[in-house]
């Protein structure tokens, strides 16, 4: 089974999902570069179409969430290695 999850978007694995400020119930993983594309031609969740609030007023807090899932990341990895 794989740890990672698949962009939405793009259907690519994503290791590190963006935090996305939606005003719905619906869960999906998708790339920072998805997102910000898919906002500016879009506007909407992606599965209910509602509204959201644009992705980049939270890159403080995706930059320190993503900090720490890459050094989470390389710790399981150089487990698997030992």
């Amino acid at each position: 089974m794989c740890k990672h999850k698949i962009c939405y978007i793009c259907f690519e694995p994503c290791y590190l999902p963006a935090n996305l400020p939606l005003t719905c119930d619906c869960k999906y993983s998708v790339h920072y570069d998805c997102v910000y594309i898919w906002y500016g031609r879009k506007r909407k969740c992606i599965i209910c179409k509602k509204y959201f609030d644009p992705p980049w007023p939270h890159i403080i807090e995706d930059i320190c969430y993503t900090i720490s899932e890459i050094f989470k990341y390389f710790k399981d990895s150089i487990s698997l290695i030992k």
